[in-house]
């Protein structure tokens, strides 16, 4: 039950967000914005799994990539207290 919650996912990607990619830095890209994303790090007492964290983070800046109708995102810092900011752009493929 522990290990349950601990790796338990609680951010959906939204309709037309699968198509935001992580930026591979060989894309022809702009720079549109940033978004600074949070989630809970500990879920009824429990320290919730890193790598559940960070896909969370991901999956919430895509979201916002999406609402900003771009369709690529880069983080810029890294992974603290259940934050991290990404660098959202428009990219030509």
């Amino acid at each position: 039950m522990i290990a349950a919650i601990a790796a338990c996912s609680f951010v959906e990607l939204k309709p037309g967000a699968e198509n935001v990619i992580i930026f591979k830095g060989n894309e022809r890209c702009e720079a549109i914005g940033q978004t600074e994303v949070n989630v809970i790090v500990t879920a009824i007492g429990i320290d919730r799994d890193t790598a559940t964290i960070a896909e969370e983070l991901q999956t919430l800046a895509r979201n916002n990539a999406l609402q900003l109708q771009a369709n690529a995102i880069w983080p810029i810092t890294q992974v603290t207290d259940g934050e991290q900011t990404y660098r959202i752009m428009r990219c030509l493929f």
